[in-house]
């Protein structure tokens, strides 16, 4: 979205919110802001996430509460480990190229989604990402995270944060070998979304969004393969679907997933 030249991305409301700006630039946006609906929505949203968000810091043998369908699913053991390296991603809605806009009810809901990445990429632009988080999985619990080590994916990042349409709502952010990083974003289902993975990219940034009867997921990450993402985005669909038995073949689909494409650029 552009205004008077200025492109009014996701950085600069971010910058803005965070009170980064000079006056002059600031002044420029708050104007902008103050005639355009939608901007005034994607502030407010980053306005609530940063005085609202809770970082969750655990110590060994505790794990974080997922909200709705993650609860209560008992993972197969090779799901176990405390996580899958990881990349991260930004979900620029309002800008989408190459794919299909997001249905209406839907576009508030990927907007958090957006605005966790982005608090995450400016969290980890000032510290080390890997610090924020360590989670040590107890074998014994009835929730945990996802494991998509077989991806080579790691967790490092868990927050609990409001959601637009009410519910609980988590985004858990991964990181890859190479540092590439990837935010899984997990809440109430907003009406719209799809039950397989569909494109929702936004510029360099891949998104890939869907539903099941019980969560609404997207997947982010930014320069990745397309066709990567794609195979990421099935097998974690597979993963997480309540009515799928976790078996060799979506172990075998998340390492494809690896051997597909090229990494994503950082």
């Amino acid at each position: 979205m552009t205004t008077d030249d200025i492109e009014m991305s996701w950085d600069l409301l971010n910058a803005y919110v965070d009170g980064e700006l000079d006056r002059f630039m600031s002044a420029k946006v708050a104007a902008a802001v103050a005639q355009d609906a939608t901007l005034a929505a994607r502030v407010a949203t980053l306005s609530k996430l940063k005085a609202g968000v809770h970082q969750l810091e655990f110590s060994a043998g505790q794990l974080p509460p997922l909200p709705i369908g993650l609860q209560g699913r008992r993972f197969a053991a090779w799901r176990i480990y405390a996580a899958a390296a990881s990349l991260v991603a930004v979900l620029a809605a309002g800008l989408l190229i190459h794919s299909h806009p997001a249905p209406k009810a839907a576009q508030a809901w990927l907007d958090g989604a957006l605005a966790a990445q982005q608090q995450w990429l400016a969290s980890a632009s000032r510290n080390n990402p890997d610090d924020r988080t360590i989670v040590t999985i107890d074998a014994a619990a009835a929730a945990r995270p996802l494991d998509l080590s077989d991806a080579q994916l790691k967790l490092v990042y868990v927050a609990q944060m409001p959601s637009s349409i009410g519910g609980e709502t988590a985004f858990l952010g991964y990181r890859g070998p190479h540092g590439c990083m990837v935010g899984f974003w997990i809440g109430t289902p907003p009406a719209g979304l799809e039950s397989a993975p569909k494109s929702l990219d936004a510029g360099d940034f891949r998104v890939r969004a869907w539903r099941d009867r019980v969560a609404g997921y997207a997947l982010i990450a930014k320069g990745m393969d397309p066709t990567r993402i794609d195979r990421l985005a099935e097998a974690v669909a597979r993963l997480v679907d309540p009515g799928q038995i976790v078996d060799d073949g979506i172990r075998t689909a998340l390492r494809n997933v690896t051997r597909t494409g090229t990494a994503c650029r950082v």
